[in-house]
């Protein structure tokens, strides 16, 4: 299998590298459009539409999107052919990840995504002792009821990241995180909610983007696109849907990778994304309508929250939670990676292998060092691909 690129250790050092193999590059958010590039420039462009600030690489999953970087394509687009309830699709994924047969480490961020994967897995798996939960204060901030929860309940191993575990505790096991229910649940973020009113996701996608003043070009590009969803793509929900769900479904699943930047020889599969998967797509595909269900923002996954409140029971959260960013273990991947030396400049992709490509100068490079050492081997992964 041919080496590909995961992720860039930052911005500056993606535009860097890419003006190192020729390209000429324009900054949108932490992405860039690349000169000569026009279909991989829209795929930018309507990145932008959906937010104000675009960051994680898109990745064209239908390959329809020439690109001037050999991204990995962690799983592509199959059009789903059976309908599955939320239940049901949530407990083909759990049997699917339990038939690894090994210890199973979610990441539990206190959020949505999260605390219903975890229910999933209480509901669903055989064995609960395979189960260890990874969390942080701040998880506990967001809901403050769940560990109590699972003590009085359940017998896990339940371990907080803080002190020095994240510095110094490296497990076994596969890593379960709930990644991939944003991207695959439309990613509504709060911004776009409150700049356009909740009214305008059932409006027309083309309506929309021609009163936001959006070229015909990206119009055209969109139109053509679209069509590979194998389903009508009416409405700017819709339309964000299939944004998401094609370009965006693993793009931050990415950085976790950073966590394990000082486990040797890291397998690629040992870091799972729950929702980035064919069991969930066979729900969700069918289901957009219950991406939001009302016209408050609360409401975004209340399928979710519905699916855990009739298991668990516990009011507080059923009735006030929403969407939000808990940051605290990428902080930790942060400090991990300075205070340990991990500093890379791209990590790729070989088969089941993880590589980081470093330089000792880091986190400062030369073109003299970096085309002495690394550009013969980077260098092919610079050019157009599909």
């Amino acid at each position: 299998m041919p080496k590909s690129i995961l992720s860039f250790y930052s911005p500056t050092i993606y535009s860097k590298l890419l003006a190192w193999h020729g390209h000429t590059v324009h900054s949108v958010g932490d992405l860039f459009r690349i000169d000569g590039h026009d279909q991989f420039n829209h795929m930018i462009d309507l990145n932008s539409v959906w937010s104000a600030y675009p960051a994680y690489h898109p990745v064209d999953r239908t390959f329809q999107v020439k690109s001037p970087i050999r991204w990995h394509y962690s799983r592509p687009w199959q059009i789903p052919t059976q309908q599955s309830t939320l239940a049901d699709a949530l407990a083909a994924r759990v049997k699917t990840i339990e038939q690894l047969d090994q210890r199973i480490n979610i990441f539990w961020s206190g959020g949505i995504d999260s605390t219903t994967l975890i229910t999933a897995f209480l509901q669903n798996l055989n064995n609960l002792n395979q189960l260890r939960i990874l969390y942080t204060p701040f998880s506990t901030y967001d809901h403050p009821e769940f560990i109590p929860y699972l003590q009085k309940n359940f017998n896990l191993e339940l371990v907080d990241l803080s002190g020095m575990v994240y510095m110094n505790t490296q497990f076994d096991g596969v890593f379960v995180s709930g990644d991939g229910g944003d991207e695959l649940m439309a990613s509504v973020d709060l911004s776009f909610f409150e700049k356009y009113g909740p009214e305008v996701l059932t409006q027309s996608w083309p309506d929309f983007f021609r009163r936001e003043g959006h070229s015909q070009q990206l119009i055209d590009f969109c139109q053509q696109h679209f069509v590979s969803a194998g389903r009508p793509i009416e409405t700017v929900l819709e339309a964000r849907w299939w944004f998401y769900t094609c370009f965006k479904n693993s793009s931050c699943l990415l950085l976790k990778f950073h966590y394990f930047s000082d486990y040797e020889n890291f397998n690629y599969n040992r870091l799972i994304s729950f929702f980035d998967s064919e069991e969930f797509e066979s729900y969700i595909y069918y289901n957009t309508d219950q991406i939001i269900t009302g016209t408050d923002y609360a409401t975004w996954k209340q399928p979710f929250k519905d699916y855990c409140h009739q298991h668990n029971r516990l009011d507080a959260w059923y009735k006030t939670a929403r969407k939000t960013h808990n940051n605290q273990l990428s902080r930790y991947i942060g400090k991990k990676t300075v205070l340990k030396d991990c500093r890379w400049l791209v990590q790729l992709k070989d088969g089941d292998n993880l590589s980081s490509l470093s330089l000792p100068s880091l986190p400062f490079v030369s073109r003299q060092e970096y085309n002495e050492q690394l550009y013969a081997i980077m260098d092919p992964l610079f050019h157009d691909t599909v």
